[in-house]
């Protein structure tokens, strides 16, 4: 089963800043729907369980600790989807992210995981926004933003807009290539969050080595 997005590696490694291909927040809070800030709505729904924490300051997930050989010789635990429900059609101007990371020692975030993930772009985080029915086999039911934020430790920022130049499918198609395609995920969106990867593939996990990492979604905002 697919659990990623075969990524052009041109954006991959053009696209990650906190803020590179975003526009800056309308502080458009309101309107129909928000998503929920609370650690019961959010799953880690694809490979190893990850149970999120609810803290003073957001929502917590762990990414695991791997030390072996890279790439391994069989699937490891890594952090790979965050999600959460949508509550109605996304008919929005932009998506805004607030995250940070902890972390001890000086853990080195892993995304070369399976021996098909030559690329070489940083491990990143990048929105994602999935359509109602999807089995992680239809090219435009998952569509991930291109611009990312580069995992390191202390706090980051994204906000990005729904045009869909911005937005990539899983085969690396952008939105403004397959625009009905990509209104119709949002028109019938299911569920919203963000992915972890690296080199060739936005979503195919993170973990990490030499410490420990635990990422805290501070806020994500829908601006109408």
């Amino acid at each position: 089963m697919r659990l990623g997005t075969l990524c052009a590696a041109l954006l991959a490694a053009t696209a990650l800043s906190g803020c590179q291909g975003s526009t800056p927040s309308s502080g458009g809070a309101t309107g129909p729907w928000q998503p929920s800030l609370q650690a019961t709505s959010w799953t880690h729904p694809y490979g190893v369980r990850i149970f999120p924490a609810q803290t003073s300051s957001g929502i917590s997930f762990q990414f695991p600790v791997y030390t072996g050989p890279l790439p391994p010789a069989e699937k490891v635990p890594s952090l790979g989807y965050i999600l959460t429900g949508a509550k109605g059609p996304l008919g929005a101007a932009s998506i805004e992210v607030e995250i940070e990371i902890l972390t001890t020692g000086t853990p080195v975030f892993q995304f070369q995981l399976e021996p098909s993930n030559t690329g070489t772009a940083p491990a990143a985080m990048r929105l994602l926004i999935q359509r109602s029915g999807d089995d992680l086999t239809q090219e435009f039911s998952r569509w991930w933003s291109t611009a990312g934020i580069e995992l390191r430790s202390g706090v980051q920022s994204l906000v990005v807009s729904l045009e869909p130049v911005l937005w990539s499918s899983v085969f690396g198609k952008r939105g403004d290539q397959a625009p009905e395609q990509f209104a119709e995920c949002l028109q019938n969106i299911e569920r919203i969050g963000a992915t972890f990867g690296g080199g060739l593939f936005y979503g195919h996990g993170v973990n990490v080595s030499g410490g420990t990492a635990e990422i805290v979604v501070r806020r994500y905002q829908i601006n109408w």
